[in-house]
């Protein structure tokens, strides 16, 4: 095949013109037979199984002797980043850190959750991008007696690191919320930047097919934009002893200069909550995500809104080169002063040499407090009614947010909640605080506990729940969450309008985790602080 390098853009054209055919996402593939080899994309990937000629060969790598046990996976999470002990190449950028997820997924971005009804791969935005795709499934790994386990090892001597996935069944609706077992693994190679995956023991019996999702099951993997990558299997369980390699393109096809902004104001774009009269430095960190210098002149504007939609600050600053995959701060000369209120921090980058202009947009929640006056309300959003989808409108888990105030030495008084009807009857639930000391930046021993009766509370409103004695906040943070037994009658209100805080997580089977749609959705959760000096009546 001639390999004729063309950039992205020249690309995304042909797709639009249908020179070039896009997959589907509407299709419900129940089976397929496999192709031997695929590709290559639009970088110049490609992929061989045991099946094709010239082939990988299936050799399984035992690491679970001189392997880390990844602890903390469970139903619909992840871990945190897991340093490999060596650098990747993945598409045009160099990775040292990697994303475990429980549904059979791995990412070199901090991606939070990818659960399901999964993405079609290639899928640009939703729950993650830039992420290998072995077995992403529906996998479960709690309940009582499951036998899953999950190992991570760097052979230093030949270069690889592996993440194999050990006997991990399906999530099923029956009792003990598991069926099955599935036995993979992941290699990726330093050497040639190669990545193997491998079937060793696989459950085809007991694939759960489901007809209302296209994409129960999907093997592929695809880049940092989501746009490129290649689908190699879906709704198909592979054979036992089976291998895939991808292989890093000997002619790369895209010259790619995408400089865009990384973060604002923290490398996690999480929302964050400062006090009126507070001078605030405000900052994005920038990056040329590409594998070629960016020569030309990168505008960054910051402009930030308030809950209005009105704008309120407005600066730009310009950085005059990025190397490949070079990241530099901005700090904007002014600062930032306002009255109370949500703001919608919004940062734009452009560039005449920039091809990706679809990741140019970002934006950051930050939450002003005026505390000359208690009680003080913490509250991301501003919305007086649900506008999002209702959320665990069915099953038994819950919901919550964290927050972190801006003062010390404050109590947690009471908790509002937007309660929903979800079309049957109510039912009790409890509002739950939580430390920040859980591990993993997740909830920790609980603080309080009150316990929300049926027919206590009128649906479709904000309910107030008050604490039988005020707490003292963490000075770290805390968490306020939505439990519950069953609630098949009513749901958690969610708010869907910009910016969103990406503070929110999910319980399931009595592990948390960050919601699965933390980049789009916000739980409508409102706490109410007091100061124990004005509450006492004196300063």
């Amino acid at each position: 095949m001639n390999q004729t390098k063309i950039t992205l853009s020249a690309m995304l054209c042909l797709l639009g013109s249908g020179a070039i055919s896009a997959p589907s996402n509407t299709e419900i593939q129940t089976s397929y037979q496999p192709f031997a080899a695929g590709g290559p994309d639009a970088y110049g990937y490609t992929w061989a199984d045991s099946n094709e000629v010239g082939g990988p060969v299936f050799s399984w790598i035992d690491i679970t002797i001189d392997g880390t046990q990844i602890t903390g996976l469970s139903d619909d999470n992840s871990v945190p980043m897991i340093d490999m002990g060596m650098n990747f190449q993945y598409y045009w950028a160099m990775y040292s850190q990697i994303k475990i997820g429980s549904n059979g997924w791995m990412s070199f971005n901090n991606v939070g959750n990818i659960a399901h009804c999964f993405p079609q791969v290639p899928t640009q935005g939703g729950a993650g991008d830039n992420f290998l795709a072995p077995y992403m499934s529906d996998l479960n790994f709690t309940g009582t007696g499951n036998p899953a386990e999950a190992y991570y090892y760097y052979d230093s001597i030949d270069n690889k690191f592996i993440v194999s996935f050990i006997n991990v069944p399906w999530w099923s609706v029956n009792s003990p919320g598991f069926i099955g077992s599935n036995t993979f693994q992941v290699i990726l190679d330093g050497n040639d930047n190669s990545i193997t995956y491998q079937y060793a023991d696989m459950d085809q019996a007991n694939f759960n097919n489901t007809a209302n999702c296209g994409f129960d099951l999907e093997i592929g993997f695809e880049n940092s934009t989501g746009n490129i990558g290649l689908e190699i299997l879906n709704e198909t369980v592979p054979a036992d002893n089976y291998a895939i390699k991808i292989s890093y393109p000997d002619v790369v096809l895209l010259d790619i200069e995408d400089p865009t902004p990384a973060w604002n104001q923290n490398n996690e774009n999480k929302a964050a909550f400062r006090l009126v009269g507070e001078d605030i430095n405000l900052v994005t960190n920038v990056k040329n995500e590409g594998n070629v210098d960016t020569t030309t002149d990168v505008d960054v504007n910051m402009t930030v809104f308030d809950s209005n939609n009105a704008s309120v600050y407005t600066d730009m600053d310009t950085i005059a080169s990025l190397m490949a995959q070079q990241d530099v701060d901005v700090n904007y000369a002014s600062v930032f002063n306002n009255t109370a209120g949500n703001y919608r921090l919004r940062v734009e980058t452009s560039s005449s040499s920039d091809i990706n202009p679809s990741n140019n947009i970002l934006e950051t929640e930050l939450v002003l407090q005026d505390i000359s006056n208690s009680p003080d309300q913490l509250s991301y959003v501003t919305d007086t009614i649900s506008t999002g989808q209702a959320s665990w409108n069915g099953g038994t888990g819950g919901v919550g947010a964290f927050f972190m105030p801006p003062y010390d030495g404050w109590q947690i008084d009471s908790v509002e909640m937007f309660i929903v009807n979800n079309g049957g009857a109510g039912f009790s639930y409890t509002v739950a605080i939580y430390d920040n000391e859980g591990g993993n930046g997740l909830p920790g021993t609980l603080l309080a506990a009150v316990d929300v009766p049926e027919g206590s509370y009128t649906i479709d409103n904000w309910v107030l729940t008050q604490l039988p004695t005020p707490i003292v906040a963490p000075s770290n943070g805390f968490y306020v969450a939505w439990e519950t037994v069953n609630n098949a009658g009513v749901a958690m209100g969610t708010v869907n309008t910009p910016p969103i805080s990406r503070q929110s997580y999910e319980l399931l089977a009595g592990q948390w985790s960050t919601y699965r749609n933390n980049n789009t959705l916000e739980f409508m959760i409102r706490v109410n602080m007091i100061d124990l000096i004005f509450k006492n009546g004196f300063e």
